[in-house]
Parts: structure tokens; C-alpha cells; sequence
């Protein structure tokens, strides 16, 4: 699996990285969790979703996001 991070919504990295990926896992923290589309396809930090009001994200904590770290074959941190 691969693990891809993301804080900046706004990055150029982000038109190499398919959403649609199976073999992936799209977790989203910081002010990346404001962006609508990238909140369908991926997690998103609980503290950063409360912190900022927004509904209905799909959530993930931090003993999570670092167990998923060890797991990963790759992990990229936009």
C-alpha cells in the first residue's frame, strides 16, 4: 500500500497522485481538509475536521495515520 499525505490541497505534486488508486490510502490534515473533492477519496485528521466545523468527512487519528506509516510500502507527504 501507499500512503499519501496531504496538508496543501494547493501543491503541483498533487497532478501526479490518481485519487482513484486502489493500492492507496489518501489521508488528509491541516488545511487540506477544506477541499471538497479530496475529502471523497480520503481520510482526514478528526482534530484538523473539528477544528475547522466541517461535516461528514470520513476521519482518521493520529495513532492510526502513524500505524499506517509502518505498514506502507512508500509514504508521501504533500
Amino acid at each position: 500500500m501507499r500512503l499519501v499525505i496531504i496538508r496543501d490541497a494547493n501543491s503541483e505534486a498533487l497532478k501526479y497522485i490518481d485519487p482513484a488508486r486502489t493500492d492507496q490510502k489518501i489521508v488528509l490534515m491541516q488545511n487540506a481538509v477544506y477541499d471538497a473533492a479530496l475529502r471523497e477519496t480520503g481520510f482526514c485528521l478528526a482534530e484538523d475536521v473539528k477544528a475547522r466545523g466541517i461535516q461528514g468527512a470520513r476521519t482518521i487519528d493520529y495513532a492510526a495515520i502513524v500505524d499506517d506509516i509502518f505498514k506502507a510500502d512508500n509514504a508521501l507527504c504533500i
